[in-house]
């Protein structure tokens, strides 16, 4: 299934802190600006000025040349024990980078969105340019397992390097390289499927590249560079994403519709977490009552995002599926969407629960796709850790 293959990665030889950022796709301008203070930030390769990735293929060529980067003599597998503070509790996530195999498809990594042709195009320009992966495929296994493995590994082993990042997360990194380790690793993964977390669009880009491509460049781009942890794993939090709606809800009429659908109250649920959280001039809470459901309507309450947007935009406001993103803003921040609703900005803002991730998971594997923005998988893992070049 899952085929795992070790690697001679690229790694900083400085500062990491200063070097590393979020994936490319979450930084605004604001931020970009700040981690172009480093002239050796990952972004100069992930972000260039007007979008010139010939000169980021330049530039990363450089670091090499100059020592800013240094390549791996020996095939490794990367190990990235993190941990954070969350809720006032601190959170440990153990995950690996590898390779894995991903053309010609087996099926064994399961995407849940949608990719539109668009950005992988885009994708395709940029990777195609850059004829390097400068940060990996999240992906995720349903195995129990793994956490343990890796980190009955790192006892007694000093990392390579570490750094904390710009979200507070503590980053141990350490390479393995040891076959024996290696084929561990290997093994306990061969029968697994995984599910992408982030990086859809760059998942196909790089299969369309070792589709069109031929020889050295063919073999790089059947292989990408992904991170890989658990679902189990006590550090990976899969949050859901909040909607802004911006057009005009009437509360009363919105309220007395939803009645048919839901129980709603004032009080947030003892327990639970599959309730959709309503901000308008205050909180709602919309648990969902099978009583006015339909036969045909089964198919809406797979989850608290198909109850969202089939029962309450479809049928309670009528917004059309097709013109339904314009309608919104999205966002994973809960705090900034009701701000927006306070401030008269929107009318209302809809918060989405924490999934139960062995929920997800299994949700993927028997319906395949969820609907556009459906999760949110954090932390992130930060871009420039390690890459991979041509």
């Amino acid at each position: 299934m899952v085929k795992l293959r070790p690697f001679t990665p690229l790694y900083y030889s400085g500062d990491y802190k200063r070097a590393t950022s979020p994936p490319f796709d979450s930084i605004n301008k604001g931020v970009e600006k700040s981690l172009k203070e480093c002239s050796n930030n990952i972004t100069y390769l992930t972000l260039p000025e007007n979008n010139n990735y010939a000169e980021s293929r330049k530039k990363i060529r450089e670091w090499m040349d100059t020592g800013v980067l240094i390549k791996v003599e020996k095939p490794s597998i990367v190990i990235i024990d993190q941990s954070f503070k969350y809720n006032g509790k601190t959170l440990r996530r153990t995950g690996l980078i590898s390779l894995v195999d991903i053309f010609p498809d087996d099926a064994s990594i399961k995407p849940h969105e949608k990719t539109f042709p668009g950005p992988v195009r885009e994708r395709v320009k940029v990777l195609g340019e850059l004829r390097a992966q400068p940060e990996p495929i999240f992906l995720t296994v349903n195995n129990y397992d793994l956490e343990p493995l890796l980190q009955g590994m790192l006892k007694g082993r000093k990392e390579k390097f570490s750094f904390v990042d710009g979200n507070g997360s503590l980053n141990l990194v350490y390479f393995i390289d040891s076959n024996d380790d290696i084929e561990k690793i290997t093994n306990l993964l061969k029968h697994d499927s995984a599910m992408v977390a982030d990086g859809h669009h760059r998942l196909e880009a790089s299969r369309k590249l070792a589709s069109e491509s031929e020889g050295m460049e063919k073999n790089f781009w059947s292989s990408v560079m992904v991170y890989i942890t658990s679902m189990e794993s006590q550090g990976l939090l899969v949050s859901g994403i909040h909607r802004i709606v911006k057009t005009k809800i009437e509360k009363d009429e919105f309220l007395e519709k939803a009645g048919k659908y839901f129980t709603i109250g004032q009080n947030r649920p003892d327990s639970g977490n599959d309730f959709i959280t309503l901000f308008i001039d205050r909180f709602y809470y919309l648990s969902l009552s099978y009583g006015g459901l339909s036969e045909v309507m089964i198919q809406y309450f797979l989850s608290p995002i198909h109850i969202l947007n089939n029962i309450i935009f479809r049928e309670i406001l009528g917004f059309d599926p097709d013109k339904m993103d314009s309608e919104m803003e999205f966002t994973h921040d809960a705090d900034y969407a009701v701000e927006q609703v306070k401030k008269g900005i929107a009318s209302a803002a809809f918060i989405m629960p924490e999934w139960d991730r062995d929920k997800l998971f299994r949700l993927v594997l028997s319906e395949g796709v969820l609907p556009q923005k459906s999760t949110y998988f954090h932390p992130k893992v930060y871009s420039g850790i390690v890459m991979r070049s041509l």
